[in-house]
């Protein structure tokens, strides 16, 4: 699916006079209590959610800016699947191999006005009932990887052995959990991808090897 209308993060970071994306987004949308500001920061926070959980399930890994990418109202979108399930990049920084369960930096949380805000909360909320949701639906998620898995040249199948990909997948499903379990579990995971060092890390590795903008 082509993306229209959207522009990478690492390039946003690279124009003249950047300083974040909250400001980013005032200079767009308008002050923060403006309807354009809100409704672009909810696009954003609902589409970062969404994606949070596609990174969680499938491993997405490569995740600099040049990577990611957002649009023209605001929604957050991870382009290049080429590295997931298991199958990393194989840089390594201080024993972090994009170790974080999903990107989530400190500007993405300040730009849904920081940790404790409504829009934050809606954020954490909507990535536990995409996490429940993917959970009602694990036995279709998991035969469709195991049908792709099979005899598959694909290289995340090479790598890792497709029985391995699939157990793993299930840990990240929940499988045998309540959804009431996953609503009060999976908040920690999110607390953990908040900020994580390995974040930092490759993004630091990306700037110096390829000049990606970091955070």
């Amino acid at each position: 699916e082509t993306i229209t209308s959207a522009e990478d993060i690492d390039r946003l970071k690279k124009h003249d006079g950047y300083t974040s994306l909250r400001n980013l987004f005032i200079e767009r949308y308008g002050p923060p209590d403006s309807e354009g500001f809100r409704r672009a920061q909810d696009n954003f926070g609902r589409s970062l959610a969404g994606y949070s959980i596609v990174m969680w399930l499938l491993l997405l890994r490569d995740r600099h800016n040049g990577n990611l990418m957002i649009d023209a109202e605001g929604h957050f979108f991870h382009i290049d699947f080429g590295f997931c399930l298991g199958h990393s990049t194989g840089k390594q920084i201080g024993g972090l191999v994009e170790s974080a369960p999903w990107k989530l930096t400190a500007e993405y949380v300040a730009l849904l006005d920081g940790v404790g805000s409504s829009a934050y909360q809606r954020y954490c909320t909507g990535c536990v009932e995409a996490m429940v949701a993917a959970h009602e639906h694990a036995d279709v998620i998991l035969t469709m990887v195991e049908i792709a898995g099979t005899r598959s040249k694909f290289p995340c199948f090479q790598k890792v052995p497709l029985a391995k990909v699939v157990s793993r997948l299930r840990k990240r499903l929940f499988v045998g959990k309540t959804a009431e379990q996953i609503r009060a579990d999976f908040p920690k995971v999110i607390e953990h991808a908040r900020e994580h060092r390995g974040t930092y890390a490759y993004d630091y590795f990306q700037k110096m090897q390829q000049g990606y903008a970091m955070q």
